[in-house]
């Protein structure tokens, strides 16, 4: 058994292959707080309205090392040179 964070493009089978060990079956059995037990093979269900609470406390979680901060952009102060063609830039 494997437990990934956050998983590449065939990384397990990347990584098991770089010990010189065949990958015969690989099986996802959940995502994150969910579990898939209990869906089919290409099957889908809708998430209960806790589960979905749930996902969203651990994405927003900011304990998690990979967690993705939330940036904005700051306007840019417009900048003008001076008419005496001085070459420091004056914020306005």
């Amino acid at each position: 058994e494997i437990t990934l964070r956050e998983g590449r493009n065939r990384q397990v089978r990347r990584m098991l292959a770089a010990v010189d060990l065949p990958v015969k079956k690989l099986e996802r059995v959940g995502m994150g707080p969910l579990s898939l037990k209990g869906v089919a093979r290409g099957a889908w269900r809708e998430l209960s309205r806790s589960e979905l609470q749930q996902l969203r406390r651990a994405a927003a979680d900011p304990s998690r090392k990979n967690a993705k901060k939330k940036t904005t952009k700051k306007a840019s102060k417009a900048t003008a040179r001076k008419p005496s063609g001085s070459t420091r830039n004056k914020t306005t």
